[in-house]
């Protein structure tokens, strides 16, 4: 099932979306984001047809964390690894280093050389001799990447 929408605005990158019901949402944009991937992320916010869970009412006040991960172990890590993606994999933990700088690169900041170089070269490395992602198990932390040259934050 797929939801009609408008986009009627787009400042600072940050589109906001309007669906065919009147609702609306502000999505982050991507400099690189396929239509594809602006469709998915709509459809994700957009409104389904679902009723409130009993526990919520209007006017109450809650207070929201993260929901821990299980601790699941798996018994043999080598099997695990056989069905990823080393590129995928990669390219999220790129994506989460560039992700934990995003408040440098504000519209409202000004944004230092080093962190622009930083971020560039982030966004750089798939194309680079150092992006050879290969995945490798640690009973530890689970799928580690390795073979990516990861850049170095340097701050001066």
């Amino acid at each position: 099932m797929g939801l009609n929408y408008k986009i009627t605005e787009i400042k600072n990158g940050i589109a906001r979306v309007e669906y065919g019901d009147g609702s609306w949402a502000q999505i982050t944009l991507r400099a690189d984001m396929t239509p594809e991937e602006l469709d998915d992320i709509v459809y994700q916010f957009g409104p389904k047809p679902a009723a409130a869970p009993d526990f919520l009412t209007t006017g109450a006040t809650r207070f929201a964390q993260p929901i821990s991960e299980p601790d699941v172990k798996l018994a043999n890590g080598a099997t695990q690894l056989s069905g990823l993606d080393p590129e995928h994999h990669a390219r999220l933990e790129r994506d989460r280093r560039l992700a934990s700088t995003d408040f440098y690169a504000l519209s409202d900041r000004t944004i230092s050389a080093e962190m622009a170089a930083y971020r560039q070269a982030l966004r750089d490395l798939p194309a680079t001799d150092g992006w050879a992602p290969q995945l490798q198990w640690s009973a530890g932390t689970g799928v580690v990447v390795v073979g990516v040259e990861w850049p170095e934050l340097l701050l001066g």
